[in-house]
């Protein structure tokens, strides 16, 4: 137990920006990072980036799994400094199960248990050019002639949508249900109860991981080896469509 009390600590989650991080390091807070250690390896993403300078200043380093142990210590930081303290994801949702089982998302969308699939899309990768998303929206088309979607559609997704004229083609399809984005609780209703799930987002990975429900996944790299445990797939139509 580190001897610092209540109020002298800065508790930094997940990958995003590290600016209030930077300034706590000035006073003299103690920083800890819940979530660190995980990596690409592709520096291109911003999160990357996020998760290397964040590991770098902090005081402390709670790790989610041994090969985010692994990475940091590869990568220079004392071993003092790092604790495995589990994945803080699965630690959320088993505290709202309760509340996620009684939400009853499907039913409120008309949907049956295990007879539809989730999607998000929101990388810059896939959704910023016309070329990657219309190739998405075709084999969302397609994917839809075996199992009906829900797709909770991210506001850069909708734009780029707009954007490219491709919205109707996914709202016009009876077999897509677009939805705008929701809250955790009945988002992880609907997760629970899918068949599969087709997602670009890091978490919604490992979330289904621990549900062992298939997950697709549209990007190039993952951040945890867990995630392996899951489908990984690229771009292509046909790979997506085979793989459902």
């Amino acid at each position: 137990k580190p001897p610092y009390e209540i109020g002298q600590w800065i508790l930094k989650s997940f990958d995003e920006g590290h600016g209030m991080l930077s300034g706590g390091n000035k006073i003299t807070y103690s920083l800890a990072h819940l979530e660190a250690g995980l990596r690409s390896g592709d520096r291109r993403m911003p999160e990357e980036i996020n998760r290397l300078v964040t590991d770098a200043i902090c005081d402390y380093l709670w790790t989610p799994s041994p090969d985010a142990d692994e990475n940091l210590i590869k990568e220079g930081h004392p071993s003092e400094r790092i604790l495995r303290v589990g994945n803080i994801m699965m630690d959320s949702y088993e505290l709202l199960s309760s509340k996620i089982i009684k939400e009853n998302a499907p039913d409120k969308y008309s949907l049956k248990e295990k007879e539809y699939g989730v999607v998000t899309l929101h990388r810059p990768s896939n959704v910023d050019t016309e070329e990657s998303l219309k190739e998405l929206v075709q084999s969302l088309n397609t994917i839809s002639q075996k199992l009906h979607l829900i797709f909770a559609v991210h506001p850069r997704t909708r734009n780029s949508l707009d954007k490219f004229n491709l919205y109707n083609k996914l709202n016009d399809n009876n077999n897509i249900t677009l939805i705008a984005p929701i809250s955790y609780v009945p988002f992880m209703s609907l997760v629970r109860s899918a068949k599969a799930v087709i997602t670009d987002a890091g978490g919604i990975q490992e979330e289904t991981t621990y549900l062992d429900i298939p997950c697709l996944t549209l990007r190039k790299i993952l951040n945890a080896l867990s995630q392996l445990l899951k489908v990984q797939i690229n771009w292509s139509q046909p790979k997506i469509y085979q793989s459902t």
